[in-house]
């Protein structure tokens, strides 16, 4: 089926796809027999996801702690290890805004930097 126009934004055509069952409530639509591998494996990826998450950041503060750092180092770092979420928005905004490869080829490169910086 041809995809439809919806909006018009800045001069530009916005389509979507058809979706099979135009017209269904959101949990039904998602849960429909066409999306319930995507769905299931986005679930299951973002719990595994948390797992990890949630175990490192336990053990970080002892991980730390044995490679040489003081504790209360380590317990900062590992507070500030949450923070990664903030630069997550900040990069989405500037990549609405600008080229999403440089954005992400930039944010690659002053990675490299950091961690670099923070060896030496």
């Amino acid at each position: 089926m041809r995809p439809r126009v919806i909006h018009r934004c800045r001069g530009a055509d916005v389509s979507v796809r058809h979706v099979p069952g135009e017209g269904r409530g959101g949990a039904s639509l998602v849960l429909s027999r066409a999306d319930v591998i995507g769905c299931a494996s986005f679930w299951l990826a973002h719990l595994f996801k948390r797992v990890i998450f949630y175990a490192m950041h336990q053990r970080m503060p002892l991980l730390f702690r044995d490679a040489g750092f003081m504790l209360a180092t380590a317990a900062l770092i590992s507070a500030l290890f949450s923070l990664g979420g903030v630069g997550t928005v900040l990069f989405g905004f500037l990549m609405d805004r600008f080229n999403a490869n440089l954005v992400i080829a930039a944010g690659f490169a002053l990675m490299a930097l950091a961690i670099w910086a923070w060896g030496r």
